[in-house]
């Protein structure tokens, strides 16, 4: 895919030619505000158009992220067979069901299962200590590198959506950057974002070599003391990923049935 999306407006023309074909269209691409400009800005962003379906890749280096606006099934099998991807890629697909409508037009045209993610939630406002909530403090920008570097390093870029430095420093400048620190050198972090009535907790990590301190309590309250106006909280979390599941249980998490499908083609 060599043509790329620069504008916003362009999305939304390409968008606006599969709703005429289909009126309720397939799609695994919503707007976000604090990356999806940098991509345009970035230039990372490109499309291939197909009738009733457009595929968009985004370009993050290592691997390419596929999204797809199409009138149905059909569009998108013959879009998917009609495009040759010269990098690994990976797609989600965000659905409430077991087996999402798309799922198997992937899986005919070579993509593999690779995770499952589901969402948790909370209604209400969370378990908090206000006295363990003062020990972590917000980012200064500095030192968002180190921490997008630690997201690499012990997250999986895949699945978990890793942000960009730029979206980082979006979220920062809400305060959705907590980071714990001993002696300057920063020990462990958490990341969210308020939406609101809803809080979105993205990533919550301590260094292993500084477990067992109270840090990931520490960096805990004082995430948990910027929800404290939200009614409903939510996060996503890995299947297997049974040591993050019991933590948030334990707090008052939820599994909800929404279900995010991670595929891979090579």
């Amino acid at each position: 895919m060599d043509k790329l999306i620069t504008s916003f407006s362009q999305l939304t023309s390409l968008f606006s030619k599969v709703r005429e074909v289909g009126e309720r269209p397939l799609t695994n691409f919503f707007w976000d505000e604090n990356k999806h400009p940098y991509w345009l800005e970035a230039k990372t962003l490109a499309y291939e158009e197909f009738p009733g379906c457009v595929l968009l890749t985004n370009d993050n280096g290592d691997f390419l992220n596929l999204f797809y606006f199409a009138s149905g099934t059909d569009t998108l099998n013959s879009a998917l067979r009609s495009t040759e991807l010269k990098k690994q890629t990976s797609l989600d697909i965000v659905s409430k069901s077991d087996a999402p409508t798309e799922l198997s037009v992937f899986e005919s045209c070579g993509y593999e299962s690779y995770k499952r993610l589901y969402r948790m939630s909370h209604i209400g406002q969370l378990p908090y200590d206000p006295l363990l909530a003062n020990d972590a403090c917000k980012a200064e920008p500095r030192e968002l590198e180190v921490v997008r570097n630690l997201l690499y390093t012990h997250f999986d870029p895949l699945s978990e959506q890793i942000p960009t430095l730029y979206e980082l420093q979006e979220i920062n400048k809400k305060g959705g950057v907590i980071v714990y620190k001993e002696d300057h050198d920063i020990c462990g972090f958490s990341i969210f974002e308020d939406k609101g009535l809803t809080w979105y907790w993205r990533y919550w990590f301590v260094s292993e070599q500084h477990r067992n301190k109270g840090i990931g309590s520490r960096l805990y309250n004082a995430s948990v003391k910027t929800s404290l106006l939200s009614k409903r909280q939510i996060l996503w979390v890995i299947d297997d990923n049974y040591n993050a599941i019991k933590r948030h249980t334990h707090f008052g998490f939820k599994e909800e049935k929404l279900y995010d499908y991670v595929l891979l083609k090579k």
